[in-house]
């Protein structure tokens, strides 16, 4: 287990990979138009995963309104992609491939957005929405 926990979330970590994927773009896709748009897409995502990292250091109700922003952010990424599918930078089917990549960290995304709310209302009463999600177990 790592010492942040936000580390240890499944969707921070394709989150990450998504950004991985989006940087390898760059060297892959020749023209200047591939070269604006896949550091936007990394960029973006990885706006996403600081936002996760951000609101578990924050009271639960900051964290999922941390978690719906990130949600924003990864729409933004649909946004580039578009674009970058619409100009021809990228293929059909790699499109396809990182549009499937950003629709499964959205429903990761929601799941735990699902999950911090009902862990709320199971605690509500318990002052459990005013701890840090991220302090260590005591």
């Amino acid at each position: 287990m790592a010492f942040f926990r936000f580390q240890d979330l499944r969707v921070y970590q394709r989150i990450l990979e998504f950004a991985r994927l989006a940087d390898a773009q760059v060297q892959k896709e020749p023209g200047m138009d591939g070269v604006e748009v896949f550091p936007r897409l990394s960029e973006t995502a990885l706006r996403a995963a600081m936002k996760i990292a951000e609101g578990a250091s924050m009271p639960r109700d900051v964290f999922v309104l941390q978690v719906r922003d990130s949600k924003t952010n990864i729409r933004e990424c649909v946004v580039l992609l578009d674009y970058a599918h619409s100009k021809g930078i990228i293929s059909q089917d790699k499109y396809s491939q990182l549009v499937n990549e950003l629709e499964e960290i959205t429903r990761m995304l929601g799941a735990l957005i699902t999950s911090l709310g009902r862990n709320n209302a199971l605690t509500n009463g318990d002052n459990q929405e005013e701890k840090d999600w991220d302090a260590p177990n005591d």
